[in-house]
């Protein structure tokens, strides 16, 4: 019976771990996307700068990229969609009224 009329101070610490853990996710969530997707814009268009192809507008969604303007002459949509695809951290690359 002794150990009935003891205080049960680890849901203390339970619940400090949980809330803790709760507060990293929020930090994550705000702090990490918008970090992801600036890295993501610039070496999309150093990487596409790379090829000649600087004039290609870059938009970020969390990891999906999307090209949009004008190819200068030579460079292909789809060698444009394949340099961006080859970086590391893009899921997805989306042609958007990409002329070539």
């Amino acid at each position: 019976m002794a150990h009935a009329d003891r205080p049960r101070w680890w849901w203390w610490g339970l619940t400090a771990l949980i809330v803790a853990w709760l507060a990293v996710l929020a930090v994550s969530a705000v702090w990490g996307v918008p970090h992801i997707e600036r890295a993501l814009k610039v070496r999309s268009e150093a990487a596409l700068g790379e090829i000649s192809a600087d004039q290609v507008e870059v938009s970020v969604s969390q990891r999906d990229v999307t090209l949009a303007g004008v190819l200068p002459p030579g460079i292909t949509p789809s060698s444009a969609r394949d340099t961006v695809a080859a970086l590391w951290g893009v899921r997805t690359v989306q042609l958007e009224q990409l002329e070539a």
